[in-house]
């Protein structure tokens, strides 16, 4: 009986979250690495070493790995198999943008990297966001954040939704998540007051949305609906661009 009390009582395991769900560090802070191999390093390879030298920062601490490691989770560098890192096509569209608001198009991809992230930022898209106690019981319970984390987490949150251009401020101090749409300033998810959506006569006006995705019976539809980001599948699609899907199933097309 005591040996079944003392069990009882013994701590609860911490939960860890892994840094490629919820990174430690902003995607402005881990910009500051992917920044490094595309200016010292044209683009190209470099080891933590060389880029932790250019920061002026210490390779063997490991907290300085957290901006590797956030850089990493947003997808905005990725590793080679010679333990060597190099600038991903995300990275590329945040830091060197050939047509205009490529930049943004990349910092909503980036932030819907981690999957704690991507989960909330489409649970909350075009609402608004809790506050205050709410928003720490809503972390804790819905999306397991260890107690411990919840104040980083939640400026994680804001910060990254405000360098994405998905902040809206409220008139009451509390804020809203706008549509990914409207951020990168195509579609027409949010409109003026007064305003009405014209519906889409050619291929191409569908082809000038971020889609939303359906998984039927192995298909992937790509609906005419409008949301910033998906968990699972990833759908960028802007006006005479190219399709940048990640997706093992064929695809579907619904006009």
């Amino acid at each position: 009986m005591a040996k079944k009390r003392a069990i009882q009582n013994e701590p609860k395991p911490k939960r860890k979250i892994a840094s490629e769900d919820l990174p430690r560090k902003t995607l402005e802070d881990a910009l500051r690495v992917a920044q490094v191999i595309k200016n010292d390093y044209a683009g190209s390879l470099a080891t933590w070493d060389d880029i932790a030298k250019s920061l002026g920062f210490s390779p063997t601490n490991p907290n300085n790995q957290y901006f590797l490691w956030a850089a990493t989770s947003y997808g905005i560098i990725e590793k080679t198999d010679n333990s060597q890192f190099r600038l991903t096509e995300i990275g590329r569209k945040i830091l060197a943008p050939t047509f205009d608001n490529e930049d943004r198009e990349g910092k909503i991809l980036a932030i819907g990297k981690p999957a704690i992230l991507a989960r909330f930022y489409s649970d909350y898209a075009s609402s608004q966001l809790p506050s205050g106690e709410i928003f720490r019981n809503v972390l804790e319970q819905k999306y397991s954040i260890p107690n411990a984390r919840l104040d980083e987490c939640i400026q994680l949150i804001l910060q990254n939704a405000k360098f994405a251009g998905l902040l809206e401020d409220l008139p009451d101090g509390k804020f809203r998540l706008r549509s990914g749409n409207a951020a990168v300033g195509i579609g027409t998810a949010e409109l003026p007051p007064g305003e009405q959506k014209d519906e889409p006569t050619r291929v191409s006006a569908l082809f000038s949305e971020i889609g939303v995705f359906r998984q039927v019976e192995k298909m992937v539809f790509v609906s005419y609906l409008e949301m910033p980001l998906c968990r699972n599948l990833r759908l960028l699609v802007t006006l005479n661009r190219s399709l940048i899907l990640e997706s093992k199933h064929p695809i579907a097309v619904i006009f």
